[in-house]
């Protein structure tokens, strides 16, 4: 089987989930058998030779390619959609972007697009569906549903690594691009600066914005915060097993992902409550308003009291690693294949 995988050109940007994504399912689609081939915006493709494209992200970055992409090629596509608002505002964008004229195009013209032509819509969590159906009118019988995952090697995590070279422990940590606003960091240090007997560690790249000067500006104020930037994935992977609880608390998440793998390293998970990681952390992690900085403290708090356990571990253990990810993608290609 032949799958050709597509994204926008700035896919690789540092610390964004849809690498991650794409990544990871190729990698394991690879190593269950699928031959899966990078998208290549210099190369002309045969398309008779592509059993199946898929497509990650339906917003205008990639509404070219979506239309380049021949009717008769199957075609799944993830369309990767976080919002916060309701799904009638959706409904309200995609109508009024309907008639405008070829030459102003929106998110909305490209996801109407993308799933006019998809055989299949992949969909990450019941939020995301309920989104999809209810905002984009995709039919449900065009929808499957897929989950983010994570890799095994996250329960093998050990936290001495990172403790003896950084001296922290029972830290409160945060993994993700620093300076990107959906992240939340600024409320996020709002409350450091009221818990400052706790440590909390920052951890990610960070991004060319305002928003992220401020962010390390106030970071810079607080002693009891420490900015670490990118770090060599051993000292990562050990950081998420030494923390005593990892919070996230966007905006909104699709999956999470790098909660994902904090559980399964170990830590305790506080995060938001918009987008999918209800379907993901189940009753296992501790869901905040984030808008709320007393939403948020409280629910550090409340972690910080409660001892670790193997339960948020087990629970990802048996449904969110990215060989049963693999798993789903291959029937559903065989699917579209037919």
């Amino acid at each position: 089987m032949k799958v050709l995988f597509c994204s926008y050109q700035a896919v690789a940007n540092p610390g964004g989930g849809v690498y991650t994504q794409v990544i990871m399912t190729c990698k394991y689609l690879r190593e269950a058998g699928v031959d899966v081939e990078l998208f290549d915006s210099w190369k002309r493709y045969d398309w008779k030779e592509i059993d199946v494209v898929h497509v990650f992200e339906t917003d205008m970055r990639n509404y070219f390619l979506l239309k380049m992409i021949p009717s008769d090629v199957p075609l799944v596509v993830s369309p990767i959609i976080d919002k916060t608002y309701p799904p009638f505002v959706a409904r309200v964008l995609t109508a009024f972007s309907a008639p405008l004229p070829p030459q102003v195009l929106t998110s909305y013209k490209s996801h109407a697009l993308a799933f006019r032509k998809a055989d299949v819509v992949i969909s990450r969590s019941s939020d995301e569906r309920r989104m999809l159906e209810k905002g984009f009118g995709v039919p449900a019988v065009k929808i499957r549903d897929v989950p983010n995952g994570v890799e095994e090697k996250f329960l093998e995590a050990s936290p001495e690594v990172f403790r003896s070279k950084y001296g922290l422990d029972g830290f409160v940590l945060y993994v993700g691009q620093i300076g990107n606003p959906r992240k939340n960091l600024f409320r996020l240090l709002r409350v450091a600066k009221e818990m400052k007997d706790i440590p909390f560690v920052l951890i990610g790249p960070t991004l060319e914005t305002g928003y992220a000067r401020k962010v390390l500006k106030m970071a810079a104020e607080l002693d009891n915060v420490h900015v670490l930037g990118r770090l060599p994935e051993e000292e990562l992977i050990s950081a998420y097993a030494a923390c005593d609880v990892f919070v996230l608390p966007s905006l909104v998440e699709g999956t999470g992902l790098v909660a994902l793998e904090a559980g399964l390293a170990g830590a305790k998970v506080v995060v938001t409550k918009y987008g999918g990681p209800p379907d993901y952390f189940g009753n296992f992690a501790v869901y905040v308003e984030p808008k709320s900085e007393t939403s948020i403290k409280e629910g550090i708090e409340q972690s910080l009291e409660k001892p670790k356990d193997d339960s948020l571990r087990n629970h990802i253990k048996s449904r969110f690693l990215w060989s049963n990810v693999a798993d789903r993608l291959i029937d559903i290609y065989n699917e579209v294949i037919g």
